[in-house]
């Protein structure tokens, strides 16, 4: 048999004891230097509605939307991408940025002075915050 289906792969009844979840650690593979991290890491712990954020990703996204806390509305859509990894947020495989740093970061993705396509690519490659999009054109 050249592909093996899910039955062959299933463990017997009784059999299976601990199985090993392997975690993949993102601050190693996303492309942000170690200070940068760090200065991220700081602000993210002083910013309110990144700390309710994470509060709610740890304990769990409430199944009544009216009952979230509304500095994480905006986060709600995309509840499921999000996780929190060594003191910081990740929207999928990107760095949620603190607002405190947000003006900082769109210079620095518009340092090169690329176009507003350039700069967006360069951008989500690693970044994310609600309405980055719209920052990125506006300051481009």
């Amino acid at each position: 048999m050249y592909l093996a289906d899910t039955i062959s792969r299933a463990f017997p009844p009784g059999t299976a004891k601990h199985l090993k979840l392997e975690q993949v650690m993102l601050t190693g593979f996303v492309s942000i230097s170690e200070a940068r991290l760090i200065a991220l890491r700081l602000a993210t712990e002083t910013d309110e509605s990144l700390l309710a954020l994470k509060k709610t990703v740890m304990r769990g996204w409430p199944a009544d939307k009216t009952k979230l806390d509304q500095r994480v509305m905006l986060d709600h859509s995309v509840r499921d991408e999000i996780s929190v990894q060594d003191g910081l947020l990740f929207r999928g495989e990107r760095v949620i940025v603190p607002a405190s740093l947000r003006r900082e970061m769109v210079e620095r993705t518009h340092s090169s002075h690329l176009g507003i396509e350039a700069c967006l690519r360069r951008a989500r490659e690693c970044l994310y915050w609600p309405g980055i999009n719209a920052d990125i054109t506006k300051h481009v």
